[in-house]
């Protein structure tokens, strides 16, 4: 098994419920926006090339993304880098309308998040490995691009590993239980 799917099995053993994966087609999204916004702020120059701190944590991640899948990694990079560019003037606003507009974001994308875990009577993937907040955008990508038909054999592979693994969590607690 190779590591897209490995990851995406993985996160998706904790978001079987369609109703739990759209709030987080939601949620993810404004979460993400947040921590571009927030990071966007600050900003320096090297060699005359203006920069933000938000530009370098697009590049190492979408390095990762890359990684894992090289359609789905530029995809992401494209769509981070235009949400940075699209944040851009908010991210030069007043003090507090930057960091309301953030924190705002931020705390209604978790809203959704935890509504969706509330349906899928699970907790959260990163509650058992932090990796899940780095899986969660290109999940939320893969998630998008199946429902187009993209590599449907990925997303068969994805779906049985995560019911397989879901069982494995819930034989797990109730053993813990």
């Amino acid at each position: 098994m190779d590591k897209l799917t490995q990851n995406l099995s993985q996160y998706g053993a904790y978001h079987l419920s369609q109703k739990n994966v759209a709030t987080h087609i939601v949620g993810i999204p404004l979460i993400v926006t947040s921590i571009i916004l927030l990071c966007a702020r600050w900003q320096w120059t090297v060699a005359g090339i203006n920069m933000n701190f938000a530009q370098v944590l697009i590049v190492i991640s979408s390095i990762y993304y890359l990684r894992l899948d090289r359609i789905m990694g530029l995809i992401m990079f494209v769509i981070l880098m235009a949400m940075a560019f699209l944040i851009q003037p908010l991210a030069g606003a007043s003090l507090w309308l930057w960091l309301g507009c953030a924190v705002g974001l931020f705390v209604v994308g978790w809203v959704f998040q935890f509504i969706g875990h509330a349906y899928e009577k699970m907790k959260p993937a990163f509650f058992d490995d932090l990796k899940g907040l780095l899986i969660g955008p290109i999940f939320v990508l893969a998630e998008i691009m199946f429902k187009f038909g993209y590599r449907p054999n990925l997303e068969k592979e994805v779906t049985a590993q995560a019911v397989q693994l879901r069982r494995q969590l819930n034989a797990t607690t109730k053993q813990t239980a």
